[in-house]
């Protein structure tokens, strides 16, 4: 597959030339303002900016989609492939709403996010 390693190739090199800085920590450190909302994982160490997480005991398919057709946000819900780390968790009866953010994630999606976060926690 020529053609598919060398779009690969190219794109590696394209992401490696951009300097766009990352606005996990910001995400993370604004959303953790939000008291309803539980966060699984350690942010304390270098990451990448994938957020699992949870308000309060609320079903994550039911937020995720709240997201997406009150907000316009597109979010992933349920066990994201890893099942059995859900009994570790405490949330193999819910889930959890997987919030992923890009290269072209913008400051400006990163606040609609929060603030339909918010709007949620407060229901």
């Amino acid at each position: 597959n020529v053609p598919g390693i060398a779009g690969l190739a190219a794109s590696v090199s394209w992401l490696m030339s951009q300097e766009t800085p990352s606005l996990g920590n910001y995400f993370y450190q604004e959303a953790t303002k939000i008291s309803e909302l539980t966060f699984y994982g350690d942010f304390t160490k270098e990451h990448i900016d994938v957020f699992s997480l949870n308000i309060r005991s609320a079903e994550s398919a039911l937020i995720s989609d709240i997201l997406w057709e009150e907000f316009g946000i597109a979010t992933r819900s349920g066990y994201h492939c890893s099942p059995l780390i859900h009994q570790d968790l405490g949330t193999k009866n819910t889930g959890t709403v997987r919030v992923s953010l890009s290269r072209f994630t913008t400051e400006e999606e990163i606040e609609k996010t929060i603030k339909a976060l918010r709007i949620i926690a407060k229901r």
